[in-house]
């Protein structure tokens, strides 16, 4: 999602905000930095993932970056989703949206044809 972040034109890749977005949701988002660290006996490189914003109101079962981890949940739904629906309307969601409202099953908006190239991880 960092990666993502980092787009600034629309377009692949590039993350759509609406407008009514609080500032503390933005906060939560960016609320980390990744790193590199190299050891100096092994000479490896290691990528850290470092929290930079605290919630105002401390909580002991917060992490900090709660928005961050749902929008990563969302599209990782998003990618398990294209195996399960047409392309044309995993590419559409507003589509897929509106054929669900209308009371269509899932059933008939599998796309059958799709082929999973790996069987390696039951």
């Amino acid at each position: 999602m960092v990666a993502r972040m980092k787009i600034l034109r629309p377009g692949s890749g590039y993350m759509h905000l609406p407008d009514w977005v609080t500032d503390e949701y933005l906060e939560q988002l960016t609320g980390g930095k990744i790193i590199s660290v190299r050891d100096k006996r092994t000479s490896t490189k290691k990528v850290l993932y470092v929290k930079t914003y605290n919630r105002p109101v401390p909580s002991s079962s917060y992490e900090g970056n709660e928005a961050l981890d749902l929008t990563v949940y969302c599209h990782a739904g998003l990618f398990a989703l294209q195996h399960f629906v047409a392309s044309s309307l995993h590419r559409d969601l507003v589509k897929l949206a509106e054929m669900i409202a209308r009371g269509q099953s899932p059933e008939t908006l599998c796309h059958r044809g799709r082929r999973i190239r790996s069987k390696a991880v039951a």
